[in-house]
């Protein structure tokens, strides 16, 4: 049921108001494939109705770069891509030192299969980085190539992040299996949970909170793996709905579009 439900979730909902599979390239008039989907993707994410069944979902982490030239919009997207494997490689060399094969305590097997997760999880997104850094590199910087990116980013990001959890879980049951003494044991454990707490109430201070428009496309499984953090958004921001603030911030980017993007919205009528 849950796979179902990220299916339905994840279908492209075509500009002409219908749902399911993929936007036709036959009804895009430059013919490709890739444009007809990056069209309904920027389409979807400017546009005002903030429809539900309008939601882009993950390809929603990054999409701000799109507000910005193509020639600044390369450079953004090659950071972040750039920042997301230096990230991964760190932690991911920290993973494979926690890894034990040799591992045969609860704590320690545990620890194992955590530091295994996260080893993989960011191997998988530094080679996800590759090939999106090569698609930049090789482009001219147009909203289409940026989209077909972006689409990429937040798959990638969601891998790094619980990449990162995985290794922070493997260290902790790693401190477990080895310290002897109750005390200091229990002393770890509460460290550990303070700090990764604390982790992401950083994040929904100065990230999520602040970005609306991100929280309202998100898939409704996105939703419910982190509600309480957008709870707690929603309760910073003076408990105005997420859709209202969405809507300022929409606002807020059309004011001043690149042409490229302008273009593809004013062909469809949203602007």
């Amino acid at each position: 049921m849950f796979a179902s439900k990220m299916m339905m979730d994840n279908k492209v909902h075509i500009s002409d108001g219908t749902t399911g599979g993929m936007p036709s390239a036959k009804s895009n008039k430059n013919h490709l494939f890739g444009h007809a989907i990056g069209e309904d993707l920027v389409r979807r994410y400017f546009s005002r109705s903030l429809d539900k069944k309008d939601k882009v979902g993950l390809p929603a982490f990054g999409m701000q770069a799109l507000c910005l030239p193509p020639e600044r919009r390369v450079f953004k997207l090659c950071f972040l891509c750039e920042l997301m494997a230096v990230i991964a490689g760190l932690v991911m060399f920290f993973s494979a030192y926690l890894l034990r094969f040799d591992a045969t305590s609860t704590f320690g097997i545990m620890g194992a299969f955590f530091a295994n997760v996260s080893l993989m999880c960011n191997l998988t997104g530094i080679l996800q980085c590759l090939f999106m850094g090569f698609k930049l590199s090789a482009g001219k910087g147009s909203v289409y190539e940026a989209v077909d990116v972006l689409q990429g980013v937040g798959q990638t990001f969601m891998l790094v992040i619980f990449g990162a959890n995985a290794s922070g879980m493997s260290y902790m049951f790693y401190s477990l299996d080895l310290t002897t003494d109750d005390y200091l044991r229990w002393a770890n454990l509460g460290f550990f949970a303070t700090m990764f707490c604390y982790s992401y109430v950083f994040i929904i201070w100065y990230f999520n909170s602040y970005e609306p428009l991100v929280a309202w496309h998100v898939w409704s499984w996105t939703y419910e793996l982190f509600k309480p953090m957008f709870v707690i958004s929603w309760l910073r921001m003076g408990r105005v709905p997420t859709r209202e603030r969405a809507a300022a911030q929409l606002e807020y980017f059309l004011t001043d579009l690149p042409d490229d993007v302008m273009a593809i919205l004013k062909a469809d009528g949203n602007v």
